[in-house]
């Protein structure tokens, strides 16, 4: 395989795969709830829900709505609050959406620094590795 840009390999089947750094922030004003989240979604792409920042794209090119069939992610917070949603730690089948994300409903911050990866079900290998930032703001 060989390198394309920070987090972007090409296979020798011309698959590309796709993750670096992403991201999701909300910044809410009190009473309101602040709720920032990433979905990996089966069809390959990833959606990011934030008011302020967030992420879209597609983790594999081309893509098919049963890319995610073939592979499985893996989170692993690397500093802050553990989000909601996905198991941290574990290879989940990406045949189903993937969430990870940050609800806050009082006055506060929660921020979670993230690495993901992406491999393949059929030998184990990890095809796609990045970072995530999630940062969820509720204040006065």
């Amino acid at each position: 395989m060989a390198l394309l840009a920070a987090g972007a390999l090409r296979t020798a089947s011309s698959v590309v795969f796709t993750l670096g750094a992403l991201g999701a922030a909300d910044y809410q004003i009190d009473p309101s709830d602040s709720f920032a989240g990433l979905s990996f979604l089966r069809d390959g792409t990833y959606v990011g829900v934030g008011n302020s920042d967030a992420s879209l794209g597609a983790w594999i090119t081309p893509r098919t709505s049963t890319s995610g069939d073939a592979y499985e992610i893996y989170f692993h917070v690397t500093s802050g609050s553990t989000p909601g949603g996905a198991a941290m730690d574990t290879w989940l089948a990406l045949s189903t959406t993937r969430v990870v994300s940050l609800t806050r409903t009082t006055i506060g911050a929660d921020v979670s620094s993230l690495t993901v990866q992406i491999r393949r079900v059929s030998d184990s290998v990890v095809v796609a590795s990045g970072t995530i930032e999630l940062s969820s703001v509720v204040d006065t």
